[in-house]
């Protein structure tokens, strides 16, 4: 992203308010204050040379601690980020540092045919953006607070809904396991165990593609304790645990057989890989990628047939949605969901089950025999 650092000419350089300024040392939150101190006194600094080339290094610095970061979160920043840039590009605006009016207009239009949480991720990048470049941050100023809160209102008062993933649920599993459980090709046998698997966790995408052989414990009475080293919610460096049925550990274990593979719990290789065009494991051990897994999803739903019925296609968030309602319908406690899908909060919990949670409430309970 350095390169969309924006090209404006430069003024002279000896501007009387950085004339004592030791660059080299200077640090963002200085920067951005330099900054503002200049605009009061009606003086733009940001074009000057010595200016550009310290946000410039502000960049580096970001992108060289980049590793605390995840990819998909790297990728996101960069996604949007260059989105608003196109847009100023277009609209002859500066964008860094981009001014009140300019991310009051673009997130305004970006409202007009976007979701809440698409403008809510637009201010999230060019605040972090301009934060980390020393520039000062144009989202946290009141006009765009409120600006942000007005269309958030907007929409929720529109009745727009934020879009969940299509629910994959046991009696899914259950058909799945029928059609694919001794079938002879190798996709259908790790497509199967990785659904299972998924399920049974509640992971992530992201968790399911870092799923290493050394992360599981066989244990003695058939099943497996799977490890999770890093979560979303969990960077701690102390990893959380997941408990593999036998019906589970058996999947992958056959799976790995089919694949002509050996499960080597202290080997780093990942637990899934790629099949190439001749139904074969790939030779090289490399984790499956975002796009594959959902492919593997959509092929999921494509061999139910769920078009017919009106269900959307499945999502690689789909088996977590749909365990999280499962242990929902069981006795409505949602703490224990909570904990069983590792969510900081309760919020998600409610979010996904709450139709499920409807159907056992006081209310519903206490009316349900009448007619």
């Amino acid at each position: 992203m350095s390169e969309n650092l924006p090209n404006i000419s430069s003024p002279e350089s000896n501007l009387p308010v950085l004339g004592q300024v030791d660059f080299e040392h200077l640090r963002p939150h200085q920067l951005s204050e330099l900054m503002n101190s200049a605009w009061l006194r009606g003086i733009r600094i940001e074009a000057d040379p010595k200016v550009r080339a310290t946000m410039a290094r502000f960049w580096s610095e970001f992108k060289e601690a980049q590793a605390r970061y995840s990819p998909r979160t790297l990728s996101q920043l960069d996604y949007v980020w260059c989105q608003f840039v196109a847009w100023c590009d277009e609209n002859e605006r500066d964008y860094l540092p981009a001014s009140l009016d300019t991310v009051k207009c673009y997130l305004s239009q970006r409202a007009q045919d976007k979701h809440r949480n698409t403008i809510s991720t637009d201010k999230w990048a060019i605040s972090r953006v301009h934060r980390e470049t020393g520039c000062p941050d144009p989202t946290t100023d009141k006009l765009i607070v409120n600006l942000h809160a007005a269309l958030v209102r907007t929409k929720v008062i529109e009745e727009e809904r934020i879009k969940q993933a299509s629910p994959l649920r046991e009696n899914h599993l259950d058909d799945l396991r029928e059609l694919w459980e001794s079938s002879p090709a190798l996709a259908d046998r790790r497509d199967l165990a990785i659904l299972v698997l998924a399920y049974e966790t509640l992971l992530r995408a992201s968790e399911v593609l870092n799923i290493k052989m050394r992360h599981l414990q066989v244990n003695t009475d058939g099943t497996a304790t799977l490890m999770i080293p890093i979560t979303k919610t969990n960077k701690s460096g102390e990893p959380d645990y997941a408990i593999l049925s036998r019906q589970s550990f058996r999947l992958i274990r056959e799976y790995l057989a089919m694949a002509g593979r050996t499960l080597d719990v202290g080997s780093s290789d990942p637990l899934f890989i790629g099949i190439n065009q001749a139904g074969k494991s790939v030779k090289t051990a490399k984790p499956l990628g975002y796009m594959t897994l959902n492919r593997l999803y959509a092929r999921a739903w494509q061999v139910l047939n769920l078009e017919e019925l009106g269900i959307p296609c499945f999502t690689a968030h789909s088996t977590r949605v749909g365990a999280a309602q499962d242990l929902a319908t069981e006795d409505g406690n949602t703490l224990k969901v909570q904990i069983a899908g590792r969510w900081a909060s309760n919020l998600m919990v409610y979010r996904y089950t709450s139709n499920i949670l409807a159907t056992e409430g006081a209310m519903a309970i206490r009316r349900r025999d009448r007619r």
